[in-house]
């Protein structure tokens, strides 16, 4: 079974730099700007790894704007758009078993996220403002 020690390995060997680490949280924060990764946070909370990413901050919201997040999620290979507790923010997240967890499948969700916000960044930025 994986656990926190075999998934910062994992991420290790990814092209992301661990910016944060809680060992006693089991949580990384891991960045890949080049990528469109920023402040991605993993945590490990036994049977399941969450991955979870702000992508855009809400500051308009409309029932189109939502709509197209929806239209967006069906075309995601790994994970999904989802609004934060606040409905503040739309964040990518996604979650792994850790049974069976490998790298393969690991860097397959975070690849998934990279292409993600190369391909749906413009209609974030305008629809609403960027994320700093």
């Amino acid at each position: 079974m994986a656990n926190f020690s075999t998934v910062r390995e994992f991420m290790q060997h990814m092209d992301v730099t661990i910016v944060r680490e809680d060992r006693d949280e089991c949580v990384l924060v891991v960045d890949a700007p080049q990528n469109g990764i920023r402040n991605l946070v993993v945590l490990c909370d036994q049977p399941i790894l969450i991955m979870h990413q702000t992508v855009v901050p809400v500051s308009e919201p409309s029932v189109e704007f939502y709509a197209r997040i929806l239209q967006l999620n069906a075309q995601l290979v790994h994970g999904a758009f989802v609004l934060d507790a606040d409905a503040g923010s739309i964040n990518w997240r996604h979650t792994l078993q850790l049974e069976n967890l490998d790298f393969n499948e690991l860097d397959a969700a975070v690849n998934a996220l990279s292409l993600a916000m190369a391909e749906f960044a413009f209609e974030f930025v305008s629809s609403s403002r960027p994320i700093e």
